[in-house]
């Protein structure tokens, strides 16, 4: 991702998993003025025909003038999973965004009412992208300025003197949008420019075989790839629960540490702050391409709780 033109300083820290059982990911990503840090503990649960993922996440984004955001989770959905070129996304939900030292928050509503049941496919796919959203201050909702849009072409801004204002637009999508689907901006996300890969972590996304087949349009080789995955991140998970067993390790997260007195998540998904910061070292690693404690996630090396 650090690789995204918006993105002009060293940028993103990808989501690093730091606890399994439950799962914990978090996140930090520095830009030109600001600083992202995202705690999650996603819940994911399969329908017949859709994987609906529950991200439980706290995301807190602070700017260098002092201003700091924060916001919760939406409940995502991959639909149609039975044939990949009706696949389509939904988000459902409500998001609430604070601003901190203020008592102000922005309402931000996805999907329209029903949008999960109507029988459509279609019908449920458009219903499902459009958005709306007002303001809040004291709890009391204020008139305007209202959102309107859909979340996967625009964003706009109803104001009190009467104009509009487009606060965002998607970025057009890649030239072939049977094989990809892609924004211009999620295109980036996987890329690996020729020497990169030699300062990567052997653990980095960019380097899994199926999502790159994917891209590729090599849908075949993309699900074998996807099944050899599944079933070599069973053996590690098994061997590392053996290794714990056997040496008492408890592999604690490179790159994040716990917080003292750091609150768990409730049932609602709801903790209020990050629970792991960020011990820094990244980015020198990544400089020196000394990554060598990386595990092998996605190539074929043996598999030992050694």
């Amino acid at each position: 991702m650090d690789q995204a033109a918006q993105l002009p300083k060293h940028s993103l820290e990808r989501h690093l998993l730091v606890s399994r059982s439950p799962d914990i990911m978090m996140a930090r990503m520095e830009g030109q003025g600001w600083l992202v840090e995202i705690d999650a503990e996603p819940r994911p649960r399969l329908w017949p025909y859709a994987l609906e993922i529950d991200l439980r996440w706290d995301l807190r984004c602070t700017f260098a003038d002092g201003d700091q955001y924060s916001w919760g989770t939406l409940v995502t959905s991959v639909n149609s999973l039975t044939t990949v070129k009706d696949m389509y996304i939904t988000h459902t939900g409500t998001l609430h965004i604070g601003s901190a030292g203020t008592r102000r928050t922005a309402v931000v509503e996805f999907g329209e009412p029903g949008s999960r049941i109507t029988t459509s496919a279609r019908t449920r796919q458009a219903r499902n992208v459009k958005l709306k959203g007002y303001f809040t201050e004291d709890g009391k909702k204020v008139d305007l300025p209202k959102m309107s849009g859909q979340w996967d072409q625009s964003f706009i801004a109803h104001m009190p003197n009467g104009s509009d204002w487009t606060v965002w637009t998607v970025n057009p999508p890649a030239s072939d949008p049977s094989r990809f689907g892609y924004t211009s901006f999620c295109m980036t996300l996987n890329d690996l420019p020729d020497g990169l890969d030699k300062r990567l972590p052997k653990t980095d996304s960019r380097f899994r075989p199926d999502n790159r087949a994917l891209e590729d349009g090599y849908n075949d080789k993309a699900s074998t790839e996807k099944e050899r995955l599944e079933a070599r991140n069973i053996a590690i998970v098994a061997a590392a629960k053996a290794r714990k067993q056997a040496v008492g390790d408890v592999f604690p997260p490179r790159w994040f540490a716990r917080l003292p007195d750091s609150a768990e998540k409730g049932k609602d998904g709801k903790f209020g702050a990050v629970r792991y910061a960020y011990k820094g070292g990244y980015w020198q690693a990544r400089k020196a391409g000394s990554f060598d404690q990386s595990a092998d996630l996605f190539g074929e090396s043996p598999i030992t709780a050694a």
